[in-house]
């Protein structure tokens, strides 16, 4: 049996929560967490998985790899207007190469159907392509659709302009404009064949 001495002497022994051993071994266990998180998503973003983040009401993807991308009036997925083309390549995941239309393409790729124009970029643009992944407006209207069904979405926001008597590239469509710039919707026999995304974009112009 314990003697009050014996126990007073327990009383004043700190009584240790967590052993040295344990905490050694918590402290190599976060070290490797780390180093295999880090390891994680440097294999990600080689192998071309997306990378998601939020940006008000838009995702923000990369180019590369990705199965859905948003086009908002000042970017498509993680390309931004105002970027240059350094850093719109590092936000696509790849380089953006300027080729003879006018345009810039994912490894100067236009069947990909994503692009910029300008730079510092002016404008974004997804078009119906072979090689396009699914490209949709924040409010869920994708390229490709009907003219039917772009109206039914936007309505009276909506406002037709005819193709331009002249113009590089004069194109019919319609545009609706939000505070922080246009959307334009480039159409062709009853279908919504491109959507660009700017300050001051028009079916025809950035």
């Amino acid at each position: 049996m314990a003697t009050k001495s014996n126990r007073a002497a327990c009383a004043a022994q700190p009584v240790p929560l967590i052993s040295e051993a344990a905490r050694s071994g918590r402290r190599r266990g976060s070290a490797s967490t780390i180093t295999l998180a880090l390891a994680l998503v440097a294999a990600l973003t080689t192998t071309g998985v997306v990378l998601v983040t939020h940006t008000g009401n838009s995702t923000a993807v990369q180019w590369v790899g990705a199965h859905l991308i948003t086009i908002a009036p000042r970017n498509l997925g993680a390309v931004t207007v105002g970027m240059t083309l350094a850093q719109a390549s590092a936000a696509a995941g790849e380089p953006i190469v300027e080729v003879g239309d006018g345009f810039g393409y994912p490894n100067a790729y236009s069947e990909s159907g994503l692009a910029i124009q300008g730079v510092p970029v002016d404008c974004v643009r997804a078009s119906v392509a072979p090689a396009m992944p699914a490209v949709q407006t924040p409010q869920g209207f994708q390229v490709g659709g009907t003219v039917t069904a772009l109206k039914r979405l936007y309505g009276s926001r909506l406002r037709f302009m005819p193709a331009p008597a002249s113009g590089y590239s004069p194109q019919p469509g319609y545009v609706v404009s939000f505070p922080n710039g246009n959307l334009a919707f480039i159409v062709s026999k009853g279908t919504v064949t491109a959507i660009v995304g700017g300050m001051k974009a028009t079916p025809s112009t950035c």
